[in-house]
């Protein structure tokens, strides 16, 4: 918080206490009308045995009024701070963004996919949380190791796999996802009816774990590859960081055998009725499989294998895993599972869980084929994108137009998966997305774009020397207060994990900003007035542009 530390500090002096517990205690009013920063008195009061409201009293009476406070009042069991507005200006409108270095390695682990399956639109929730909260977390000064994990093998590829040797015939030179996706289908509806096709399908993923089969493992290999191929395909089309780890099933499968041999030497897992199983009963978390009667493996051993490579190859001290809700008691016991085995890290393991991304007709499956696929989403969004943009722009060339209507999708597809908590569901409304004037990526996208073009049309170098004190205007004010959040709110976001802080947080700048823009001109005062404005009006831009690279949101000069 701006001028904390020298409110801190007078508050100190006056009630003869540590100034870093007093910093601590220091918060920002709900209401601007209220002061910039509060003081509450409780433990205070406790210490004195006196009522808060005395002490505050008191205190503000004590508090040496001095630059930059203009003002010391006490409201109830408060003590209000009211700042130099001139001084807040200039500490905010000159400030350097800098980012304090943090030690501790962090992991995201996010973007898992499975082979053998169409990618739809409940993966881009995924996709846009572990690609922003990678981002977010650099910001904050983390070092981040981007993760990626795909399951290309397991109960879902053996199933393909079986309806695709039973059928036999060459693969479509088109749309082959789509393909793989039906015989997925075909194969799990076959076997929840048959105990022939199911025994079938249980032997394909025998095979495929065992790697003893040619014709199997053949297969699996050249149809693995149109869905890595697609997979990789997404994250450029949707402008994603590239990835610093690549983890897939096939591979980590390969240490269950090792680590299991470890567990059991622990006593952690026992033999039960020809499996294998860890007794988490005690934990509230159940008892849980380690290796199948029929011999293969169950997710919660392949992510134990996982983890160990994650703290020993990579050596982090956190590990992120951006997951579904549905997987919630999974990660629960694989977490307490590998602080049973001694892995530190596990204290620090954390389940970013996130709700469904929902149909309007319920549930998507797979299995059913009842999904939106991300190919057609996107294609739908970007064509009443680019109607958008040519309605606004028929002087662009279609180059021009192609290109803006590009970063508006992305903007109308990713802002509704970041800007929702996690634990909330959504349903995806193409219409709502796209709107220039509700709470969206769009209109975000479009206040850039309206400071830009104020910046364009001033033509000349934006100075930071100006009579700050002119910028007292109460729009102004709450925007420059606004810009000076911005680190507190990157920071709350990254320890959150929390991307929804900074979609929150674009919009509250963004509907500031134009608040103060049909308030009050800019390019029309009087050169001192025009001069500050012009360099709130930077500052704002470069702000928003920040926090969108952020969120993955390309920014935009011109809408």
């Amino acid at each position: 918080m701006l001028f904390a530390e020298e409110v801190a500090r007078l508050i100190s002096k006056a009630a003869k206490r540590n100034i870093a517990e007093t910093l601590s205690l220091l918060e920002a009013p709900p209401d601007p009308k209220l002061g910039d920063l509060a003081y509450p008195c409780f433990s205070l009061a406790k210490e004195l045995k006196k009522a808060p409201a005395l002490v505050a009293q008191e205190l503000a009476q004590q508090v040496k009024q001095e630059l930059p406070i203009d003002v010391v009042i006490s409201a109830g069991p408060y003590l209000n701070f009211f700042l130099n507005k001139s001084m807040v200006a200039e500490a905010v409108l000159t400030k350097r963004n800098g980012v304090v270095k943090r030690k501790e390695r962090v992991m995201v682990e996010h973007s898992n996919g499975n082979t053998h399956k169409e990618v739809h639109i409940g993966h881009l929730r995924n996709l846009s949380l572990g690609d922003s909260l990678v981002r977010i977390m650099r910001a904050a000064g983390f070092p981040v190791v981007n993760a990626y994990y795909i399951n290309d093998t397991g109960a879902h590829v053996a199933k393909c796999l079986w309806a695709l040797l039973r059928r036999g015939g060459e693969p479509p030179a088109e749309k082959r996802l789509t393909w793989l996706a039906e015989l997925y289908r075909e194969g799990a509806r076959r076997a929840a009816e048959d105990e022939e096709a199911k025994q079938g399908a249980d032997e394909v993923l025998r095979h495929l774990e065992a790697d003893d089969d040619k014709e199997v493992a053949e297969l699996w290999r050249e149809t693995r590859q149109w869905s890595l191929d697609d997979w990789h395909r997404i994250f450029s089309q949707l402008g994603m960081l590239p990835f610093d780890a690549q983890f897939y099933d096939s591979e980590v499968i390969k240490d269950v055998p090792r680590i299991v041999a470890r567990l059991q030497e622990k006593g952690i897992v026992r033999e039960s009725e020809g499996a294998l199983i860890a007794d988490l009963e005690e934990e509230g978390l159940h008892v849980v499989i380690i290796r199948k009667q029929d011999g293969t493996t169950p997710y919660l051993a392949k992510d134990l294998a996982l983890a160990e490579r994650k703290f020993n190859e990579y050596d982090i001290e956190r590990s992120v895993y951006v997951v579904g809700a549905e997987q919630e008691l999974h990660f629960q016991q694989l977490f307490k599972l590998l602080e049973k085995d001694g892995f530190r890290q596990a204290k620090k393991c954390h389940h970013l869980s996130y709700g469904l991304v929902m149909l309007s007709s319920g549930k998507m499956s797979s299995r059913e084929g009842k999904v939106v696929l991300f190919d057609d989403l996107y294609a739908d969004v970007l064509d009443h994108a680019l109607h958008e943009v040519k309605l606004r722009h028929e002087d662009w060339d279609e180059k021009k137009q192609a290109k803006g209507a590009k970063a508006v999708a992305l903007a109308a597809l990713k802002f509704p998966m970041l800007a929702q908590e996690p634990s909330k569901r959504i349903v995806f409304d193409i219409k709502k997305s796209l709107d220039f004037e509700g709470e969206t990526g769009p209109y975000v996208q479009y206040t850039y774009a309206r400071l830009s073009s104020i910046i364009r049309k001033h033509g000349r170098k934006i100075t930071e020397r100006v009579d700050f004190s002119v910028l007292c205007a109460e729009e102004e004010q709450v925007l420059i207060k606004l810009l000076a959040q911005e680190q507190d709110v990157v920071q709350e976001a990254a320890e959150k994990y929390r991307p929804a802080l900074i979609a929150r947080y674009a919009l509250d700048v963004s509907q500031a900003v134009n608040t103060y823009y049909h308030a009050y001109h800019i390019l029309k005062e009087a050169a001192d007035v025009k001069k500050a404005r012009l360099l709130l009006a930077y500052k704002a831009r470069e702000a928003i542009g920040r926090v969108l690279e952020l969120l993955g949101i390309p920014s935009l000069e011109e809408m």
